[in-house]
């Protein structure tokens, strides 16, 4: 399961309103500023860490590094309302992706899609039925090939 931190008051109402919008996510920390997520002790580095660019302090690009050094998250989404091209990009590493304005949940999701596919993929399971894949195959009665129920009724 993909782990979220969010820092800052931007998601709280959202979260509260709408947690279906994060369902196959587990939320690890929800607080105010960095200082709270570096004295909450986590057990192990959130997968995905969301904030914004505010949340960094006066010096972002300082405030990134600090954060890219003590965080071995996966991918940091870094919300901004408006900053000059080349200041972005001086934040912008393989890790980080910068997103104008404030999204949704759900399109907070969709920027972790490739996340949450290699974590279908490495543990067997969709959100939806909690059946790992291979379980859900049928076997081919020509071939003996497994496949998806609906190819072979397609086939027939």
């Amino acid at each position: 399961m993909i782990s979220i931190a969010f820092v800052g008051a931007h998601y709280q109402d959202q979260i509260e309103t709408n947690p279906e919008a994060l369902r196959g996510l587990e939320i690890v920390f929800r607080g105010d500023s960095l200082d709270e997520l570096r004295r909450a002790g986590l057990e192990r580095d959130p997968d995905v860490l969301v904030l914004d660019l505010d949340d960094l302090g006066e010096d972002a690009q300082s405030g990134m590094k600090r954060l890219l050094g003590e965080l071995s998250s996966e991918m940091i989404l870094l919300t901004y309302a408006y900053a000059r091209r080349d200041f972005l990009d001086g934040l912008q590493t393989e890790r980080t992706r910068l997103i104008q304005g404030m999204p949704s949940l759900s399109n907070l999701r969709s920027q972790m899609m490739s996340l949450i596919v290699r974590d279908i993929f490495a543990t067997g399971k969709t959100r939806h039925s909690g059946a790992p894949i291979t379980d859900r195959l049928a076997t081919c009665p020509r071939c003996g090939t497994r496949v998806a129920p609906h190819r072979l009724q397609a086939a027939s």
